[in-house]
């Protein structure tokens, strides 16, 4: 009795025990907020993000160290989006010194972007200032803004109009300098801080003529030491003159990192105070331009370390993000104030990972919140964002050929801020011509008595072999908000000829089976090959041969001219591993490019490319030991496949966004500085398979001619196929009909 007892006691502990652990670790996104996006994935040093918005442009900056070789020196990066977020051009290193440029502090006015950061290129540290004037395609030129030099840190940026305020630490003093001319020219810089006092992390706010300062103190303005206070200070006049500094704190507590915004003539000011031992948020806030300051009010709390890392204001709304200490991974959190800071929403988690997610910064913009900040859960500092509010997309849509008809499903979406009402989905021949316009929509499920079905047919896309078609389902809500997604999915064509095609697939495709990709061509082919390039090792439809995918080029044996339709999604990205020698592989991409833009990345030597349509000349060649005029073939289509010859081995990436919003930054002046970071790298397989002309490039230990005797000799076995199959049955019906007579 008691032995059972003991069992079910330890059963009850050892399943309590693991509920807990699966409690700590399943965690879903946060209602509204949309997934984590990562936007760097390397081996570099990824921190200090801070966030931009203007109209649809979001514009993110961070510093990024190189592990190899080591180094502590870090440069300045920047990338952006167009559609709020949603899709991100490739990073770019925009500052680059021998030396550390760290700390960007940005500001933008419409499509005119400020940044400032504290740069050692000099003999000492000073702030260096740069702008684009174009939504960071362009920049100009960087200059130092700060004369005295040295100890220089914590650089921040305001600007109104023309004007631009600068604020910064210089050997633990604050330090102010503005431009009136759009950073064109600059003031003198002024000393802020007593030389008794001992300042850091200052953080600026403008409206109209009024300036606002917070910062860190050690010192107050009479040298007394505290154990880090808050101080405010202004100036009325556009920084000509200066108000006296105010501790917003209190002498016996110890606090930290500040920062205000300001909404009119209401400042307000978040930062982070120790009580008990323990780090708490907390807010105050000045209705009268600093003269009187609201008591202070606890908006972050936690039984861990949490403080402020940021704030943003718009339309009244504050908006605030910190981080804590939890379970020893520091995680994001979030609150909301209303009524000018009195009333504030209970906090939320925004960040579930594995690793330390810190270092956040906010904007709000168009009643649209994004966050940014550096995250180790993949093991080294990368930058992460997301924003508010996310109105989720169907997941696992899928489109089929079935009999004579296009047939798209997907899944209900997440949970949302909003109930799902309809969808609706829209249609076009190229899938770069979406606009998502009332006449590109093909179905709408709302009052068809199925509102919510999650299956429609296309029963005309299919039977038109002369078009492409290309189609995204958007989900509806109740409060009339539609998702914003570009999951596409489509039909593609491609016309092959009777006898022997060199062919690759542009989609990717949720069934791999030869037979399933080949649907549409059912009965209508012998033979379908791939060369493996990695074991030098031939394989074919008949004889082991199962699937196709996307990274490889095909070779196909077609009875009657035809046109192959290809179901599947345009793919995020594709890796193509490229061994040393010849590669057959595939070109995933709905873009036709020249060779150099396609294969950009890796170190090709050559490229060939059968034409079946070219009875008189099909092979097609391009090599780098030729005079361009000389090569035939000069670019990359989709839907074929090709040979690829490299020296080492290497991977072919390529992802959607890279490659469609491939982004290359210049200093104005001209584009000799090329600042475009991991260009992106494309990815097949093969050996040597194809015949190449004596000066197109030499193959060491192989004459001439030996990969078309190669290929001829596959060709001769893989038409003997079927000869064999038909007289080893006759052979054996042979033997079963002599056994009988027996």
């Amino acid at each position: 009795m008691r032995k059972g007892l003991f069992v079910i006691m330890v059963s009850t502990v050892l399943c309590i025990s693991l509920f807990n652990i699966l409690s700590l670790n399943c965690y879903s996104e946060p209602v509204g907020w949309s997934e984590d996006i990562r936007l760097t994935n390397n081996s570099n040093s990824s921190t200090l993000p801070v966030v931009g918005v203007w109209e649809n442009y979001v514009h993110v900056f961070w510093c990024e160290r190189e592990p190899e070789p080591p180094t502590t020196t870090r440069d300045i990066y920047y990338q952006r989006s167009s559609n709020g977020g949603k899709t991100w051009d490739r990073p770019n290193k925009l500052i680059e010194s021998p030396y550390n440029s760290i700390k960007p502090s940005i500001a933008i006015n419409q499509n005119r972007i400020h940044m400032v950061w504290k740069d050692d290129r000099l003999a000492n540290s000073a702030i260096f200032y740069t702008r684009s004037e174009d939504n960071g395609t362009t920049w100009i030129p960087e200059i130092n803004i700060t004369i005295p030099n040295g100890g220089t840190g914590y650089p921040d940026i305001a600007v109104n109009g023309n004007n631009i305020h600068v604020v910064y630490m210089l050997n633990f003093k604050v330090y102010y300098v503005n431009s009136t001319d759009n950073g064109i020219s600059w003031s003198k810089t002024q000393q802020l801080t007593g030389s008794i006092r001992d300042s850091d992390h200052p953080s600026v706010a403008v409206n109209g003529s009024n300036i606002h300062i917070v910062w860190l103190d050690h010192y107050d303005k009479n040298g007394q030491v505290t154990n880090g206070a808050i101080f405010y200070m202004n100036s009325t006049d556009s920084g000509l003159t200066w108000s006296e500094d105010i501790n917003l704190t209190e002498m016996d507590l110890d606090a930290a990192y500040p920062y205000v915004v300001v909404n009119g003539s209401i400042i307000h000011v978040a930062y982070s105070k120790e009580i008990a031992g323990l780090w708490q948020g907390y807010y105050r806030s000045s209705e009268d331009n600093g003269i009187t300051w609201t008591k202070d009010i606890k908006i972050l709390n936690s039984s861990t370390d949490i403080g402020v890392d940021g704030i943003s204001i718009e339309n009244d709304v504050i908006h605030v993000v910190g981080g804590d200490d939890y379970i020893s991974d520091k995680q994001i959190y979030y609150v909301r104030g209303y009524n000018n800071g009195q009333n504030w929403d209970p906090q939320i988690r925004l960040t579930f990972s594995p690793g330390d997610s810190q270092l956040t910064k906010i904007l709000a913009y168009e009643k649209k919140i994004h966050i940014i900040w550096n995250d180790y859960r993949d093991g080294n500092p990368e930058i992460y964002y997301k924003y508010y509010p996310y109105y989720p997309p169907p997941t696992n849509v899928t489109i089929n050929i079935w009999g004579t008809k296009l047939t798209l499903n997907w899944t209900n979406p997440e949970d949302s801020l909003s109930p799902l009402d309809y969808y609706l989905i829209y249609r076009v021949t190229d899938p770069d011509t979406f606009t998502f316009s009332d006449s590109e929509i093909v179905y709408n499920s709302s009052g068809t008595g199925n509102d919510l079905l999650t299956t429609w047919n296309d029963t005309t896309a299919l039977l038109d072999e002369a078009n492409n078609y290309y189609f995204v389902v958007r989900a509806v809500y109740e409060n009339g908000e539609i998702d914003t997604n570009k999951n596409i999915v489509g039909k593609f064509v491609i016309q092959l000829n009777q006898g022997w095609n060199l062919f690759s697939i542009p989609l990717a495709q949720n069934n791999t089976k030869i037979s399933e990709v080949l649907k549409s061509i059912s009965g209508n082919y012998n033979i379908v090959q791939w060369y493996d390039a990695k074991f030098g090792k031939w394989h074919f439809s008949l004889s082991g041969l199962t699937d196709i995918n996307r990274t490889r080029g095909f070779w196909i044996h077609i009875k009657n001219k035809c046109n192959l339709s290809i179901v599947g999604a345009i793919p995020e990205s594709t890796d193509i591993v490229l061994y040393e020698g010849w590669n057959l592989v595939g070109y995933p991409t709905l873009k036709t490019r020249n060779l150099n833009d396609a294969l950009i990345g890796i170190t090709w030597q050559a490229v060939q490319y059968y034409n079946a349509f070219d009875t008189i000349d099909p092979w097609k060649h391009n090599s780098t030991k030729k005079l361009d005029n000389l090569n035939d073939l000069k670019e990359m289509q989709p839907g074929r496949g090709y040979w690829v010859y490299v020296t080492i081995n290497d991977t072919w990436i390529r992802t959607r966004t890279t490659e469609d919003n491939k982004m290359v930054i210049w200093r104005i002046g001209g584009p000799d500085e090329n600042f475009v970071y991991n260009q992106p790298i494309y990815v097949p397989t093969i050996e040597n398979p194809i015949k190449i002309d004596e000066d197109d490039y030499q193959i060491d230990n192989v004459e001439d001619d030996e990969p078309i005797k190669k290929q001829q000799e596959n060709n001769l076995a893989i038409s003997l196929i079927p000869l064999i199959i038909l007289i080893a049955l006759i052979f054996a019906e042979i033997i079963s009909l002599h056994k009988k007579k027996k």
